[in-house]
């Protein structure tokens, strides 16, 4: 099955099979007669405007210390935006998918297996990381498994002319700009080359798919070689991970959240993650929410309950045309501060319990 990388995303996924290539700029040159110039000679080409962009670029990156060096081998090579790369950001899938399909993509059992496999070979070091930044295993293994399919797929592309070619063509150019920036950071201080930093079209890295500025603001060297390697070294990539998520806020004694089914007096303006909307879970309960029961049976029942508890929840419909219906917790809203999708959501939480003993 394929990632999510941006499923983040976002949704979310990255484009895949493109290679970079170079678009080779026209050069316009305007010859003067001789009545117009005594001279034999003409008037050298203008700068094409990329080229001139592109230079505003370099004099920006010296401006955040970034060494000659490294611009030279960053930008040397690069003459125009990559054709590829703009025509993926502008073809962008316009269809929506339901949360079943997008759950039947994310949560499907071949990557339930391979987590549970991982799981046991890398006991250790997921033990020690729970330790160490009080994130459970098992959602550190549902982004993981969510973001590159354990790895597996991280994208192909080089970051820096991805976004060299986002940050002057897209419609987001001052959010790109920002990110390329912080790309040549990353290879400004040693942590990856030019040809080691891959990654979506979309400038998402690694096998937790963190954009450069993620990267720069929560990359771990766990193992304390000198180098923050989240593409090749799991314990960088799933420590930085952790530490992203710490950062955000997650609650290591909280879930994320359950499926519930409604009943029929529900009222939909009762809906949502609007802080006036949460209430704790004995309140649900009193208005008849029931938690969904775990053979899939969506029928209420009397010994269908929620526990009392004073633990804030909300109630969020993720489809407008559906009564499908999620309990969400804290973590919930932690889970979109890394991807703002709920489907995302939904899947990052239902793979992670699915990896649960």
């Amino acid at each position: 099955m394929p990632p999510l990388s941006s499923l983040t995303t976002f949704l979310f996924g990255s484009a895949v099979g493109m290679t970079l290539g170079v678009v080779t700029a026209t050069l316009v040159f305007f010859f003067f007669s001789p009545a117009d110039d005594s001279s034999d000679s003409f008037a050298p080409p203008p700068v094409p405007p990329f080229m001139r962009w592109l230079d505003e670029v370099r004099a920006d990156a010296r401006t955040h210390g970034i060494r000659e060096a490294t611009l030279t081998q960053a930008l040397a090579d690069i003459h125009a935006p990559n054709a590829a790369i703009l025509k993926a950001y502008n073809n962008q899938p316009e269809y929506t998918l339901t949360l079943a399909t997008y759950l039947k993509r994310v949560v499907d059992p071949q990557r339930i297996a391979e987590g549970k496999r991982l799981a046991k070979k890398h006991a250790p070091l997921l033990q020690a990381l729970e330790e160490r930044f009080s994130v459970p295993r098992h959602v550190l293994l549902a982004f993981w498994g969510a973001e590159s399919d354990f790895g597996s797929y991280q994208g192909r592309h080089a970051i820096v002319p991805a976004l060299i070619s986002l940050a002057y063509g897209s419609r987001r150019q001052q959010f790109y700009r920002k990110q390329l920036i912080e790309s040549l950071k990353i290879i400004d201080a040693g942590h990856a080359s030019m040809e080691g930093m891959k990654g979506s079209w979309a400038g998402a890295m690694g096998q937790v798919q963190f954009i450069p500025s993620t990267y720069n603001a929560y990359a771990i060297d766990y193992d304390q070689d000198g180098d923050k390697d989240i593409w090749q070294d799991i314990g960088d990539a799933l420590a930085s991970a952790a530490n992203l998520l710490r950062q955000l806020g997650w609650r290591d004694n909280e879930s994320w959240g359950k499926e519930v089914i409604l009943p029929d007096k529900f009222k939909k303006a009762w809906a949502g993650r609007q802080p006036d909307k949460w209430r704790t879970i004995e309140q649900w309960h009193k208005l008849g929410v029931r938690p969904k029961q775990p053979n899939g049976q969506t029928q209420d029942t009397t010994t269908d309950t929620l526990p009392a508890s004073q633990q804030k929840a909300a109630i969020i419909l993720p489809e407008r045309k559906s009564r499908r219906a999620f309990m969400v917790y804290a973590n919930f809203n932690t889970i979109l501060l890394w991807n703002r999708s709920d489907y995302f959501g939904i899947a990052i939480g239902m793979l992670s319990d699915s990896f649960q003993p």
